[in-house]
């Protein structure tokens, strides 16, 4: 039962962080790079994990359609590794081309079973932008998700 009450508690005030955030005026007309190095920040405070960054999103906006989504999908990521993995390391990378934005999520912590479904948040953020995501993970051996999405990418319904 106490467990219960800690995880609610902890939800709740993950829910409340999250809804600050995207009240924020400040972080108005920030791009990719910078929102995401303040969430990657944010979450080396958090996690005894060392966190590796890489982005080249520079001027992509993150307020709204695709660099808005990929914040969202970086964001639950590191919320995983943090609450299940048990990763000493991770690393977050984004690569844009004219085309397309990649962004990979890694970490060296215990894994998952090919039958534990993906996070429902990030395939669906994933399959409305008609993107492409690829899971690589064992137990004991880490895990990667690999994430490919149209530059120009808007919500699809």
């Amino acid at each position: 039962f106490q467990d219960l009450q800690r995880n609610v508690k902890q939800g709740y005030r993950e829910a409340r962080q999250y809804l600050d955030r995207l009240r924020d005026r400040s972080a108005r007309g920030a791009d990719v790079d910078t929102a995401m190095e303040a969430i990657v920040r944010a979450f080396r405070e958090q996690t005894e994990a060392s966190i590796e960054f890489h982005s080249d999103a520079e001027g992509i906006s993150a307020q709204h359609g695709v660099g808005f989504e990929v914040l969202q999908i970086v964001r639950e990521g590191l919320t995983n590794i943090c609450r299940h993995a048990e990763a000493s390391h991770a690393s977050v990378s984004v690569d844009a081309s004219e085309r397309d934005l990649v962004v990979v999520i890694r970490d060296d912590g215990v894994g998952f079973s090919a039958a534990k479904p993906v996070p429902w948040s990030i395939r669906e953020r994933v399959e409305s932008l008609s993107g492409d995501l690829r899971i690589k993970s064992n137990l004991g051996a880490g895990t990667e998700i690999r994430i490919k999405l149209p530059r120009n990418g808007t919500r699809v319904r």
